[in-house]
């Protein structure tokens, strides 16, 4: 304890200390130069400003061939993102790397500070078992959803095992620690977070292989873990995958363009929110063909449509005699489409749609 007329300098000699700290921290954060973007040159990753001049580097394990993940995916994937993850007022920089260059590497999550310090890193280690077969990587990249509002969040990532089933949905907190959210017998190429009423929902989009469809799963995104709804004995039904259901699974129609596409089965590859509902497009054939479709808040697919480019791709097809019927007696058009949807209630129910009000084109 001080002696008597020691307190007041020593109390004064804190504040002086402490405000030196504050002053420091406030100088420090504002003469930080946040990365205008990033270059990977050989195994270093390069932060740099607007005008190219380097502001920090961060290079990655010796010996190991650096090559940035999900690229050769069917989705145009960014494999590097910042974004502040704990609400501090500075941004994380999130890097997905394949350490290896060859197919059974598997992917790595790395989390940079702002100042290119590793934080953490994020690969994952799955064992599933799908009709008796197990399945445990290497497990690739598909698409990541990081979202950038205010306050401390998490990053959802979509890994696939190899270029069969399964996908597996994770979410991974500010401080790396990760929990598995969704597993699918199919790929998975969008994800999105949606907010419909008072529930915040977890969208998970793509294609299911055992019905060869397009699927999109709606999952409780502050429930237990939960799997797509596949056939009991089926190859495609998860032997120990987690015992969590999804709020709502829907099989999207399969058009006949979608024969015709790069893919053997269509998938839907977007999710956008346009007011209260998500809007889902498909990919069904080459040149862009796509179906529309429309979620609503109350968890139902009560609308569709065919773009433009489906038509054009139509007619082409027609001209080559690879379709025998016109656009305008196009069966898509004239005869009820089905929607397959799956409820914990009521297990699967078909739910007609039409595409009647797609415009034709103008020739």
């Amino acid at each position: 304890p001080p002696r008597r007329g020691q307190a007041r300098p020593i109390a004064l000699a804190l504040v002086a200390v402490l405000a030196a700290a504050g002053a420091w921290a406030v100088w420090t954060r504002a003469t930080e130069e946040a990365p205008a973007r990033f270059a990977l040159r050989g195994r270093t990753l390069e932060a740099l400003a607007a005008d190219g001049r380097v502001i920090w580097t961060y290079p990655f394990p010796r010996g190991a061939t650096i090559t940035i993940a999900g690229q050769e995916g069917p989705t145009s994937l960014q494999s590097i993102a910042a974004t502040d993850l704990d609400g501090d007022g500075r941004p994380e920089v999130l890097v997905f790397i394949r350490l290896g260059d060859d197919e059974g590497s598997g992917e790595t999550l790395y989390c940079l500070s702002a100042r290119g310090r590793l934080r953490w890193t994020y690969s994952p280690d799955w064992a599933f078992r799908f009709g008796g077969r197990t399945f445990t990587g290497p497990w690739t990249l598909l698409t990541w959803l990081v979202p950038q509002a205010a306050g401390r969040k998490d990053v959802w990532l979509a890994f696939r095992s190899g270029t069969r089933w399964p996908s597996v949905v994770t979410r991974v907190g500010p401080d790396g620690d990760a929990r598995t959210m969704f597993v699918q017998s199919g790929a998975i190429y969008a994800l999105r977070r949606w907010q419909a009423g008072p529930r915040t929902y977890l969208l998970a989009a793509g294609e299911n292989d055992e019905y060869a469809r397009p699927s999109l799963a709606v999952v409780d995104a502050d429930g237990p873990a939960a799997t797509s709804p596949q056939t009991p004995g089926s190859p495609y039904h998860c032997d120990d995958c987690p015992t969590g259901t999804v709020a709502r699974y829907f099989l999207l129609p399969r058009t006949e363009l979608a024969a015709f596409g790069t893919s053997p089965a269509a998938s839907v590859r977007e999710l956008i929110p346009v007011g209260l509902s998500i809007k889902l497009t498909t990919v069904e054939g080459p040149s862009g063909a796509s179906a529309i479709y429309r979620l609503g808040s109350d968890l139902r697919i009560d609308d569709g449509g065919l773009n433009d480019a489906y038509w054009e791709c139509h007619r082409r097809l027609e001209l080559d005699g690879r379709l025998t019927h016109t656009a305008a007696a196009c069966p898509e058009r004239l005869k009820p489409q089905i929607v397959r949807a799956w409820s914990p209630q009521d297990g699967w129910r078909d739910e007609p749609i039409s595409f009647a009000a797609s415009p034709l084109p103008h020739h």
